[in-house]
């Protein structure tokens, strides 16, 4: 019956293994040819086009005369110049890898540490033949892992837990988007929209209380909404989170006050800038970035900040540098 018991056992962990390598196989083949697989895993991370430079290195290419090569060898540098910025933005970033890839491996990883602990104790309970010596150390061993089976199935749930706040949040955001009919720009369209004779700025809209965290400086052409004059009875009419916010009776009504105080100092001068519009949770950005457009501003909604906190920085950061380098 032991041999029995093992084989099934085996074939069981065979069967897990193939599962998960044909889930795997399935993700690389649906997914290699997306932007976010490359910059997850590092695909296309080279710079293109450098070796075509050589063909100007050449004799004769670049005569005094040949006004075409001189026009190509110019504008092929701004272009490598503009992947080589971008190739520095995606090295800063903090991590290769999306957030929820990041909360499915720690998952699983901790799962796979309970059920080796899980183990350890079946089968340190199953020994029967144990001295009376060695019968303190082994209950205390069964203590120890129990109390660690414990401990991680309390961090299991603690992921499980924020894992559905940020499900619950982009769900929240995604319907918010769909119901006001706008769609999110993803980062990489980012500097598409920058026109080369206007100014622009990023808009963190998150509206709820005890956010005065500013997300980047002001160096990087971010503001807070929140930051721009707001109002005793707007602050007395903020809620804990943004999901809260949007089910208060006077929300829209708050979401304009601040609207128009932001844009009172922030065009003082006359100035209508192209405006990118975040939140934390990406669900008051929507409200925000349809005011902004009916005050007659482009403005782009580009989605929530938590858990993508350091693609945002370094998209902001990557649009400043091309900017100041008069590369956009």
């Amino acid at each position: 019956m032991e041999w029995l018991e093992l084989s099934s056992k085996a074939i069981g962990l065979i069967v897990t293994i193939l599962s998960a390598c044909a889930i795997f196989a399935k993700y690389i083949k649906n997914n290699t040819n997306s932007i976010d697989f490359r910059l997850r895993f590092g695909v296309g991370r080279n710079v293109k086009g450098l070796g075509c430079m050589r063909f100007f290195r050449r004799p004769g290419v670049l005569s005094s005369r040949d006004e075409v090569s001189h026009s190509v060898k110019k504008r092929l540098t701004r272009e490598i110049a503009k992947d080589i910025v971008h190739a520095y933005s995606i090295e800063r970033r903090s991590h290769r890898f999306s957030r929820d890839t990041r909360d499915f491996v720690s998952l699983m990883v901790t799962m796979f540490i309970i059920s080796v602990l899980v183990t350890a104790v079946v089968g340190l309970s199953k020994i029967s033949d144990i001295s009376p010596a060695k019968q303190p150390f082994i209950s205390f061993t069964l203590f120890m892992l129990c109390a660690c089976i414990f401990a991680f199935f309390g961090f299991v749930a603690l992921q499980f837990y924020f894992v559905f706040l940020r499900m619950y949040d982009e769900l929240s955001s995604s319907a918010a988007a769909q119901k006001a009919r706008q769609v999110r720009v993803p980062l990489e369209s980012i500097p598409y929209c920058v026109e080369k004779e206007s100014d622009y700025i990023f808009i963190d809209a998150t509206i709820r209380e005890y956010y005065q965290v500013p997300f980047m400086g002001t160096a990087d052409r971010v503001r807070m909404l929140l930051g721009h004059g707001a109002m005793a009875n707007e602050v007395a009419a903020l809620r804990k989170s943004e999901a809260k916010q949007i089910k208060a009776d006077n929300y829209e009504e708050v979401a304009g006050q601040l609207v128009d105080s932001f844009l009172a100092k922030t065009l003082e001068h006359g100035s209508e800038p192209v405006c990118f519009v975040f939140s934390q949770a990406g669900i008051t950005a929507v409200l925000v970035t349809q005011l902004l457009r009916r005050k007659g501003l482009r403005a782009f909604y580009i989605g929530a900040t938590n858990g993508y906190e350091s693609e945002v920085r370094e998209t902001i950061r990557e649009i400043r540098i091309l900017r100041e380098s008069g590369l956009i």
